[in-house]
């Protein structure tokens, strides 16, 4: 009803017909409605009130809300109110409620990016796509890219490829990253520096390692499996990684991305700053809801699995922060936007850390550079058990991210490792090195 026509009434103890029946529902049955509304609708009603009262002689209890921060979800889904019953609002639905909050749809996710169809990276776009219609997030079954590209709202109406569809899924490298690891607090020169250049997907994948493989994690034995606990949450840190490429500004030519590991915390900084002047923190607490500065960008991104629910990532991180005592705090410089986990002292005293490893240098072709990786050598077991083995089906197996898999997968290729053979839908992989 708050995303309908921003006002409802709740009776309780009145039936389908507006006639009072009376409810038998203990005296602070009022007191429980308010919390629980206070605590499953975000962002919080602008007012709510619960009271007591009597109609033909029988006890009914009110309850009120209004507001206008529009879209509301409860228990982390969204509805609309329609023909007396609850409906579960359709992407499409939901994306118009963040345009209408952002004040626009964004111009520069629509206009037309120089490209065409042919210039992006196909085998990743089917990747996607399979994940999107595996986790019932879009029923569709891939035809072909201008098709797929189409149904993702990603192609300009006379069938170019968008700035969104160009840096989600582009092969020419449009997205840059800077990946920094220092020992101290400090920026010294015993540092690692480097940078990194892909599309959305490859960069997120690339920033989402580069933190796991430089922060701590320790070791337990749950029964007869091997658990490992990382000092951040993993959810935590991929849905902040998440978040800097939906929020971020790419009109900035040049516009860099750094994600940076010291001593006691890890930072990651995408260019621009909260769509609309929001307060990322009040959002988190469910003060005030949130604004999508790239919603096409953010709809492929939670169709094809790489975030959780749409428009509330940064509330899940709280949440996952609070559960983990995780401390975290943001800041932005008017340039850019950043988020800050601080790393816990008691992980770093761990002396049993044997999740940590050093990558490859050139992370898009290790075997190039002579070494080898062990998500590499788990997917030639696999290919050599099952040659017709998916990319969906090796990332369930591996626990590794559909995007981290494929991205292995073609510089194993490129080095003459595996081939494709067959058709692209239904083909197969052979061992070649």
């Amino acid at each position: 009803m708050l995303n309908r026509g921003h006002h409802g009434t709740v009776v309780f103890g009145m039936d389908d017909e507006g006639r009072a029946c009376g409810t038998e529902a203990p005296a602070f049955a009022g007191k429980v409605i308010l919390s629980e509304v206070r605590s499953s609708i975000r962002p919080l009603p602008q007012s709510v009130s619960v009271s007591d009262g009597e109609q033909d002689g029988r006890r009914i209890i009110r309850a009120a809300a209004e507001g206008d921060d529009t879209p509301y979800s409860a228990y982390g889904k969204y509805y609309t109110r329609g023909n007396g019953v609850d409906i579960p609002m359709e992407t499409e639905v939901l994306m118009d409620y963040f345009r209408e909050k952002d004040g626009r749809s964004s111009a520069w996710e629509k206009a037309p990016s120089g490209y065409g169809p042919e210039d992006i990276d196909e085998e990743l776009l089917i990747d996607c796509v399979r994940n999107a219609e595996s986790s019932g997030r879009m029923a569709y079954v891939y035809r072909n890219e201008s098709d797929a590209l189409r149904r993702l709202g990603l192609l300009t109406d006379d069938g170019h490829l968008s700035n969104a569809g160009w840096y989600l899924f582009g092969r020419g490298k449009p997205v840059t990253i800077r990946e920094e690891s220092f020992p101290t607090d400090s920026e010294t020169s015993d540092g690692c520096i480097r940078t990194f250049r892909g599309n959305i997907l490859e960069c997120i994948s690339e920033a989402y390692s580069w933190i796991l493989n430089h922060i701590t994690f320790k070791s337990r034995i749950a029964g007869l499996q091997r658990e490992e606990i990382p000092e951040i949450p993993k959810d935590a840190i991929r849905e902040i990684v998440v978040n800097s490429f939906v929020h971020a500004a790419y009109e900035d030519d040049g516009a860099c991305f750094r994600y940076t590991v010291r001593r006691s915390s890890v930072s990651i900084s995408n260019p621009g700053t909260p769509a609309g002047g929001a307060d990322p923190e009040r959002f988190a607490s469910g003060k005030t809801g949130r604004r999508i500065r790239n919603v096409l960008i953010a709809s492929v991104l939670w169709r094809c699995g790489y975030a959780d629910a749409l428009g509330k990532g940064l509330r899940s991180v709280a949440d996952l922060c609070e559960e983990s005592g995780t401390e975290y705090s943001s800041s932005s410089d008017g340039a850019s936007f950043t988020f800050i986990f601080r790393r816990k002292p008691g992980f770093l005293c761990e002396q049993h850390n044997d999740r940590k490893t050093h990558m490859p240098d050139d992370r898009n072709n290790a075997y190039s550079a002579g070494r080898k990786d062990s998500l590499d050598e788990e997917i030639l077991s696999l290919i050599r058990k099952n040659g017709r083995i998916t990319v969906p089906e090796i990332a369930a197996v591996t626990g590794r991210p559909g995007v981290t898999v494929y991205r292995h997968i073609r510089a194993l290729a490129d080095a003459g490792k595996v081939r494709r053979t067959g058709a692209r839908k239904n083909g197969s992989w052979e061992i070649t090195g």
